[in-house]
């Protein structure tokens, strides 16, 4: 069971009132980084038969199933979930051996296929870890949109070999936007200070920015020109161009938030020109 975006709000709308509570929170348990990922090795050893896992360093693994290539996984954001909720550790070890297993198939359900909104780093991220470059388009200087195939229990990154085959045949970002608007809950909208904050689900708010028809005064109340912040992957927050206040109070919570929580996309601000997001510049 994922937890919902209601969760993350609390969790952070705690923090912007009292540090002290997250720190709280953190201190639930003791287990070091090393033991984490002593952990998640033998876990994997144990759920995958014949599995052979080695710790490269804390909460990085390399991973051979059945002598085929071999798969390196950092377990960063795990850490950083669980230390915010220690009693999910059990379902982060069956989503890293279901995620283990997907790496090997090469079949691709295109009704499962979604965008997943990251930092253009994670380019980087894949290939020193020696992995296969992922299938994606870019958005701007510091955001990229990613191929993801989500079964509701696992995510797994597309490759370029694997969308080579339906890269003639389909369009994949239009095919991915239309699961997203098919499978996405009701966007809601919260006000946190100055900010408006939108929510679907806790996974895929990021990707919101790709969709077109959301932005428009018919649909938020927020004067144009946008000014967006998505400091991690549920969190997508925005305010208007013309309230300076606001961009001051944005700026500072995507700052916290980018470094304070899992799964960061971007430190920056991006402000929509058109049906494009450029990187805000004051």
């Amino acid at each position: 069971m994922r937890c919902g975006p209601s969760c993350r709000l609390l969790l952070w709308a705690v923090f912007v009132i009292s540090s002290a509570y997250c720190n709280a929170v953190a201190s639930q348990s003791d287990i070091t980084e090393a033991d984490f990922t002593r952990i998640f090795a033998d876990s994997l050893k144990a759920r995958l038969p014949g599995a052979r896992v080695e710790i490269l360093e804390d909460l990085h693994l390399a991973v051979l199933i059945n002598d085929s290539t071999r798969h390196q996984t950092f377990l960063h954001n795990h850490f950083a979930e669980y230390r915010l909720d220690p009693s999910c550790l059990s379902r982060l070890l069956s989503v890293c051996v279901f995620t283990m297993k997907d790496q090997f198939k090469h079949t691709m359900d295109l009704d499962a296929l979604m965008p997943l909104v990251r930092n253009c780093a994670f380019l980087e991220q894949t290939s020193s870890a020696g992995q296969p470059t992922p299938y994606h388009d870019t958005i701007n200087g510091d955001l990229c949109l990613f191929y993801v195939i989500d079964d509701s229990l696992t995510m797994t990154f597309v490759s370029q070999d694997s969308a080579q085959p339906y890269d003639s045949m389909c369009d994949l970002r239009l095919i991915a936007l239309d699961n997203l608007e098919r499978i996405l809950p009701e966007i809601r909208m919260h006000q946190f200070e100055r900010c408006l904050v939108l929510t679907a689900g806790g996974y895929y708010e990021a990707s919101l920015l790709l969709l077109d028809k959301l932005w428009s005064p018919e649909t938020l109340p927020v004067k144009q020109d946008y000014v967006v912040g998505v400091p991690n992957r549920d969190l997508l927050l925005v305010v208007s161009s013309q309230d300076s206040v606001a961009i001051r109070e944005l700026r500072g919570h995507v700052s916290r938030f980018y470094t304070e929580f899992g799964y960061p996309v971007s430190a920056k601000l991006f402000i929509r020109r058109g049906e494009t997001w450029e990187i805000y510049e004051e």
